[in-house]
């Protein structure tokens, strides 16, 4: 989940830790991805997990990890713990603003022996380049009491993301030097820098999808299937009706695989994004059905009633020069409406936005999203109530990181959906719900 730095049983921990204290009252991680408010009478001590704070009744642990969904992790944070105490359930949960942004939080209560009942409250906060998780614990009698001190904390996260980037860079390396080395990875990786895409736009036929063919690649229909290929490396684009989870869908295939290469081995997986929908993907090394050492990489994606999958074979001899083509058709890819007819792009908010310039983070507080300039008169961005200078945080759930992450969700929509949007405006959260318009018949 997060590595080495993730371990849920110091949460428990944290509570009775006694360690040394660190003067200053901001706290600032040591690879300078996120600072903190340290409470008053509150101290914390620098440890391989992350950050511990221990307060008089009650402790905290800051840690950082690779891009994933925020939900994802809260949930995933929950089944750990409750393998850990008994009683375990879920007393509340809600979305509170952490790091400029709005975070899924969850309550959780249980039973451990020797200590009582205690309360953990579980936070996570997505910022497009990682995540990073607030865990804090008390008793249960002392929570009232601790709750509005792990709210402050929540409050005065600040996150880096280009301290999340240069992390995320340094995995990569090491990344690519295990893949050539052809053994499994002792961390989870994080989802490479994206480049801008090159080369000529393929559009699928049936309008399920489009992606950049970055220079000597090619597409072709086979059935229901695309083949791109470049000599002996290969994608196969897979869109089929159903909404399996991505993590089966990828698990299910790399098995299928197995079977038909020699020596088949995983060497990574985990979570992923495709088209701005949740992802999962798998990498695998082996000899393929052509007798040639190569690396297998599986990208699956559920999103509109329908399952989008990627599947690449790359000869372990070209993979060092062909993983940029293979990052690019993934970053450019973009799915197309549930019907296959009418563009999704034809719908459309009726505002100008701008992405966040780091001013409008100094005077805002918020790290992450898209300021409104102008809104449409009628258009469904003013039935909607949104004014410019609101921010623009989430769109239906998801969190946005600038205008064309804005462009990549629209591209899933159609005209008359309606659309749960998160704003931040005078430095409150407010939700809006929007029925989508048709920009043609706008024009």
């Amino acid at each position: 989940m997060f590595g080495a730095r993730h371990g849920i049983h110091f949460i428990l921990a944290a509570c009775f830790l006694t360690a040394p204290v660190l003067a200053q009252r901001i706290y600032r991680d040591p690879e300078g991805i996120y600072t903190f408010t340290l409470p008053d009478g509150w101290r914390v001590t620098e440890t391989s997990r992350g950050a511990v704070l221990q307060g008089p009744t009650a402790g905290m642990l800051i840690a950082d990890g690779p891009e994933r969904r925020a939900e994802n992790v809260v949930a995933s944070l929950q089944e750990a713990l409750c393998k850990q105490w008994q009683d375990c359930k879920v007393v509340d949960r809600g979305n509170s603003l952490a790091g400029g942004m709005i975070s899924p939080w969850r309550l959780i209560s249980g039973t451990v022996p020797q200590k009582g009942t205690l309360y953990a409250r579980l936070l996570c906060v997505s910022v497009g380049e990682g995540i990073v998780s607030l865990i804090g614990t008390s008793a249960q009698k002392d929570f009232p009491a601790m709750k509005p001190v792990f709210e402050s904390v929540e409050r005065s996260l600040t996150i880096s993301q280009e301290a999340m980037i240069r992390k995320r860079e340094h995995r990569e390396r090491e990344t690519d030097e295990i893949l050539a080395e052809g053994s499994r990875p002792t961390a989870e990786v994080a989802r490479p820098v994206a480049r801008p895409p090159e080369g000529a736009a393929y559009r699928d036929t049936r309008g399920r999808f489009s992606l950049q063919l970055p220079a000597g690649w090619q597409a072709r229909e086979v059935g229901d299937a695309t083949a791109v290929s470049r000599g002996e490396a290969s994608m196969n684009i897979l869109i089929a009706d159903g909404s399996q989870p991505p993590r089966q869908v990828v698990a299910n295939l790399g098995r299928q695989m197995g079977e038909q290469w020699k020596g088949f081995q995983p060497v990574q997986s985990g979570d992923w994004q495709l088209g701005g929908a949740p992802a999962a993907f798998g990498v695998y090394s082996g000899v393929n059905p052509r007798g040639v050492q190569a690396l297998a990489r599986i990208v699956a994606a559920a999103a509109g009633g329908r399952n989008y999958v990627l599947i690449a074979s790359v000869p372990r001899s070209d993979w060092d020069s062909l993983k940029t083509d293979l990052q690019r058709m993934e970053d450019s890819f973009e799915m197309g409406p549930a019907g296959g007819s009418t563009p999704a792009s034809g719908a459309t908010l009726g505002l100008h936005s701008r992405d966040l310039t780091p001013r409008d983070s100094a005077a805002s507080g918020v790290a992450q999203g898209i300021i409104v300039g102008e809104v449409g008169p009628g258009s469904p961005a003013a039935a909607a109530g949104i004014r410019p200078g609101d921010i623009i945080i989430s769109f239906n759930g998801r969190a946005l990181s600038n205008t064309q992450h804005l462009v990549r969700l629209m591209s899933e929509r159609r005209a008359g959906d309606i659309v749960e949007l998160v704003l931040i405006r005078s430095g409150a959260p407010v939700k809006v719900s929007a029925r989508l318009g048709d920009r043609r018949e706008a024009r």
